[in-house]
C-alpha cells in the first residue's frame, strides 16, 4: 500500500440513530468505480456527469480519470468521494478505526495507528 492509495467514503444516513451526515468507508476504490458512478451519464459536450434526472453531480470526465473526485447526488447528504491515504482527515481515520472491513484495518495498520 502507498500513501497515494485511493480510498472511497460516503456521506449519507447511518449510525445508531440513522442520522444524516453519517460518514462511512466504502473501500479502496477510485471515484469511477462502483454502483454510484455506474448510474451516472456523461454529457459529451460539457464533459460533466449527471444523474438520470439530469442533475449535475460535480464530477467531470477529467476528474473521474484521476480517480479522485466527488459525486454529490442531492446537494445535501448523499455524497460519495475519494481521497488518498496521505490526505486522510482525523474524522476519516476515526471511521476507518471503527470499521470492521479488512481493507480499513490494513490502512490503519499501514498508518501505524
Amino acid at each position: 500500500m502507498k500513501n497515494s492509495t485511493i480510498i472511497k467514503f460516503h456521506i449519507g444516513r447511518g449510525g445508531r440513530f440513522y442520522n444524516q451526515g453519517h460518514l462511512s468507508f466504502k473501500g479502496i476504490q477510485e471515484i469511477d468505480e462502483g454502483d454510484v458512478f455506474y448510474s451516472l451519464f456523461l454529457n459529451d459536450e460539457t464533459k460533466e456527469y449527471y444523474t438520470e434526472t439530469g442533475s449535475e453531480v460535480g464530477l467531470t470526465e477529467e476528474g473521474a480519470a484521476t480517480g479522485i473526485g466527488r459525486i454529490d447526488i442531492d446537494g445535501d447528504y448523499d455524497t460519495t468521494y475519494t481521497t488518498t491515504v496521505d490526505e486522510l482527515t482525523e474524522k476519516e481515520i476515526e471511521v476507518l478505526r471503527d470499521d470492521s472491513d479488512y481493507d480499513a484495518k490494513e490502512i490503519i495498520q499501514f498508518l501505524g495507528l
